[in-house]
């Protein structure tokens, strides 16, 4: 099982002034708005972001389904777009990996490989005990999941009252 203790520390491990889950959090308030004016539901949306959980990949799904692009060519199309984060993957995954956890954990943290939680981890990583990094990178990266799909539900409510200047503005936050 996860240790609860350092899944906890991971999680709370998002907050503060110069966290990078609050750039995370714009930009997924954007990608929420777009979701809406793309004639979304709040439902696709939420489902959108729980299983894209990537910005740029969240845009060339929302524009392929716009055009009429068939599935396979969505998911192709992400699929390319989210390659950009095996790097970080290959960077990130000797810190976590100890002979003491199964399997499962690993795979299960493969879907929070983000920009925003991989720095959080890099800042961090150093203060948790080897065998209990995997418990604490699935807490941040539950946390930052968590913060994207609120943001999502919040840029879709919110959209009527976000101009075209505000949503780009909120959706370049995250790569800057």
């Amino acid at each position: 099982m996860i240790d609860t203790k350092y899944f906890l520390k991971g999680f709370k491990s998002i907050k503060g002034v110069g966290s990078p889950a609050i750039a995370l959090g714009a930009s997924f308030v954007a990608i929420g708005a777009l979701l809406k004016n793309l004639g979304f539901t709040i439902q696709e949306s939420i489902f959108s972001t729980f299983l894209t959980y990537a910005l740029p990949g969240s845009l060339v799904m929302a524009e392929s389904m716009l055009i009429g692009a068939s599935l396979i060519n969505i998911f192709i199309a992400v699929w390319l777009v989210n390659a950009r984060l095996y790097p970080m993957t290959v960077a990130l995954m000797p810190l976590l990996i100890h002979e003491n956890q199964p399997r499962w954990k690993y795979y299960l943290s493969c879907h929070f490989i983000a920009v925003s939680s991989w720095l959080i981890m890099k800042d961090n990583y150093e203060n948790i005990e080897k065998e209990n990094r995997i418990d604490f990178w699935i807490g941040i990266g539950t946390a930052t999941w968590s913060v994207a799909i609120f943001s999502t539900v919040i840029g879709y409510v919110a959209s009527d009252f976000l101009n075209k200047d505000i949503l780009i503005g909120l959706a370049i936050i995250n790569p800057i």
